[in-house]
């Protein structure tokens, strides 16, 4: 028994060969940015894993339109300085 249709393994099977298609995969946790269950919902990346972090922020980044980019840089710029700073207030 198959996960997949054929119809949905033929449509994977295409974007994963699509040449203008880009996929950013995390190696240690084979997590990608997007990425579903078998039921359709969102996998959560592992938030304490450097390589599902920079899948996650690379895929947002690439995901945004042109024009609102910066802003999405300045917003993810702003949250790791605040996470940093509150990392070095818990230790």
């Amino acid at each position: 028994m198959s996960l997949y249709s054929k119809r949905d393994a033929e449509k994977l099977a295409s974007e994963a060969l699509d040449p203008q298609r880009v996929h950013l995969t995390c190696g240690i946790h084979q997590w990608s940015y997007g990425s579903k269950n078998k039921y359709g919902k969102d996998i959560p990346p592992v938030f304490k894993c450097k390589q599902c972090m920079m899948v996650s922020f690379m895929g947002l980044i690439a995901n945004t339109p042109p024009d609102k980019r910066q802003e999405t840089v300045e917003m993810l710029e702003y949250s790791i300085h605040k996470l940093i700073e509150a990392e070095k207030r818990a230790s």
